[in-house]
């Protein structure tokens, strides 16, 4: 339903007070724009919601969700506007854009995948290939207990976006956890990331 973008705005910052200003468009303004464009080409069917909706049209000519322009079982609510917070994030060589893990349970042990998506910075330094990265999961099961695990990975520089992933493997039977509880885990992962450049 919302997109998230970067930017990169080094050469826009100023030394003194800086502003930031964000237009919106009607999501159904630009959706009827969009469709006014294309049609000249073909149409894309459909134009509009069934009469009885009481919806708005061009839908699948915008990347919103379909129920917003109304459905069957549901109002008009178009969306627009910014969903999370607004971050100015200083980045030398990575940034982690996300974090996504995937469970699954092996004999009395949990197996947490940990992907890691991250970013690089287009680095002005020819004289590297790569970006040598020391990666720490750390997860506090209980007070007394915590389940860690490191990893040294090579990051490939001229590459913009890497997946990398790291387990976590937490013991089942002796801490008698479920697969419940581990999913609440994941929200008390977190990372350690040193790096260091590989000179060619």
């Amino acid at each position: 339903m919302f997109l998230r973008y970067i930017f990169d705005v080094t050469d826009f910052i100023k030394k003194e007070q800086n502003v930031l200003k964000v237009t919106f468009r009607s999501a159904v303004k630009v959706a009827e724009d969009l469709y006014n464009e294309q049609k000249n080409h073909y149409v894309i069917p459909p134009i509009c919601v069934p009469k009885e909706y009481n919806g708005e049209c061009h839908v699948n000519h915008i990347r919103k969700m379909q129920a917003s322009f109304s459905w069957d079982w549901g109002p008009a609510f178009p969306s627009i506007g910014i969903w999370r917070d607004v971050e100015l994030i200083p980045v030398n060589d990575i940034l982690i854009n996300d974090i996504a893990t995937d469970i699954r349970k092996e004999n009395n042990t949990w197996h947490i995948l940990v992907t890691i998506f991250l970013e690089t910075t287009k680095s002005k330094d020819e004289e590297f290939i790569g970006i040598s990265c020391h990666i720490a999961s750390i997860l506090h099961i209980a007070q007394n207990k915590v389940v860690s695990n490191t990893s040294e990975v090579v990051l490939d520089a001229s590459e913009k976006y890497i997946n990398v992933n790291i387990l976590l493997i937490v013991p089942a039977v002796s801490s008698k956890i479920h697969r419940k509880e581990i999913e609440n885990f994941k929200k008390r992962i977190y990372f350690v990331i040193s790096l260091g450049k590989i000179i060619l």
